[in-house]
């Protein structure tokens, strides 16, 4: 039974009935320290958890030793990214694993064929990219936005890979003038280099009706100027100029309380935005007023390269929780980012599901809504690449916190309050 609210998504109450116990269970809510203190059987569970703490040569070593489970899929695709020659010359020759097949070929500059049927198109455009073939990748591209449902971008495949400046899709459905505003918070650091592109996609969205809230937290280099340059162009641009550094999270905070609208999402300003995103997000809210929020997928691309990146090579397509969409009345409950998390936007939506519901909270069916950078310099990667895995491990343990701060919110409400700050336990 664990199980099953696992995979419907409700992992407290699956958490509660396994006594977060099964390695599964834990899995699926992210509980990756968890799931090393078990001492039964080792599983694909334990080889993920290793990984993701980026263990990656004694979760190889386990891998090495497992028959297959039904989390097999899954070790391999988080495997895969780091030690792909390891990954492929393991893989078994089964077809729900060709993927990742065809990601560590790719990778490793042994695929040629970016035409193989029965391939993720996203999976096809990094081969085709990979190997410098364009007129395929423009081609593949636009069919990945077709198959998706949405209008194909026409420009954006260089030779440098997917650039976000090029990025522009010619034709679209009906600009929407009228509906309920929303608020677009965008907080920027010395993004000079990309916010441009950022804005300009979010002000060429089917639904006109938004203001752009953009933070630039204390940069140093042309963002300022930029963003003030743009907001003279549109009124529907306000910039806020903090004297000093505060943080992403912190600078969140700053742009969610002068937010106006009836709805309010967060948008990076290092991604691009199909301009169908925001329309289609909102469209679920306006018709269930049951419904709290909404939220919509996107692919990252390397920084340097401009080739797709994925950290699970099963799919270039991900979640993505920058794209959270809310209505502001619901946040007047569920309060403020918190401030010194790793991962803080997914507590922050965990916490919207703790109080309203797993119901409340709608993913999207998974579709190209954005594309957005891997950077070195982000702030995820810079723990990632802090000696002896301390980033990772830092990540895992506020994930670790703050899943049982909200369970203990279910067990006696009233944990964590409304907009509270709690004390997390630290590494």
């Amino acid at each position: 039974m664990a199980r099953w609210w696992s995979r419907q998504g409700d992992h407290y109450r699956a958490l509660e009935i396994c006594r977060q116990k099964d390695p599964q269970v834990l899995l699926g809510a992210g509980m990756f320290l968890s799931i090393l203190d078990q001492t039964q059987k080792q599983t694909s569970c334990h080889a993920i958890a290793k990984a993701k703490l980026g263990d990656w040569q004694s979760a190889l070593a386990l891998a090495s030793r497992l028959k297959p489970d039904r989390h097999t899929p899954q070790m391999y695709g988080v495997l895969a990214p780091a030690v792909p020659e390891e990954v492929l010359s393991m893989l078994p020759q089964t077809d729900h694993l060709a993927p990742v097949k065809a990601y560590c070929e790719s990778h490793l500059g042994r695929r040629s064929n970016h035409h193989t049927a029965g391939l993720p198109h996203l999976h096809r455009l990094y081969a085709a990219l990979k190997c410098g073939n364009l007129s395929s990748a423009k081609k593949i591209f636009a069919e990945a936005y077709a198959q998706q449902g949405l209008e194909p971008v026409s420009r954006g495949i260089t030779e440098e890979g997917i650039d976000l400046h090029e990025l522009y899709v010619p034709q679209t459905a009906a600009q929407t003038r009228h509906g309920p505003l929303i608020s677009v918070v965008m907080t920027a650091y010395n993004e000079e280099r990309w916010i441009q592109a950022a804005v300009r996609s979010l002000l060429r969205q089917t639904w006109q009706n938004l203001e752009i809230i953009i933070i630039d937290d204390g940069s140093t280099d042309r963002t300022s100027s930029i963003i003030q340059n743009i907001a003279q162009r549109d009124d529907r641009v306000r910039c806020v100029t903090l004297p000093k550094n505060i943080g992403l999270w912190a600078a969140k905070n700053v742009g969610i309380a002068l937010a106006d609208g009836e709805f309010v999402t967060m948008h990076d300003a290092d991604d691009w935005s199909h301009p169908r995103k925001l329309a289609d997000q909102v469209a679920p809210l306006l018709r269930d007023t049951n419904l709290q929020a909404t939220s919509s997928h996107y692919m990252r691309i390397d920084e340097e390269t401009g080739h797709p990146f994925t950290r699970d090579a099963r799919n270039f397509l991900r979640w993505n929780p920058s794209s959270f969409l809310v209505r502001r009345s619901a946040l007047q409950r569920i309060g403020n980012f918190y401030r010194h998390l790793l991962g803080a936007d997914c507590e922050f939506i965990a916490r919207l599901e703790l109080f309203y519901g797993p119901r409340a909270h709608k993913r999207l069916k998974p579709a190209l809504y954005s594309i957005g950078l891997n950077r070195s310099t982000s702030l995820s990667n810079l723990f990632r690449q802090s000696e002896g895995n301390q980033g990772a491990l830092k990540r895992c343990q506020d994930w670790e916190n703050w899943r049982n701060l909200h369970l203990g919110e279910r067990q006696q409400p009233g944990t964590i309050g409304f907009g509270a700050t709690p004390t997390f336990r630290t590494i």
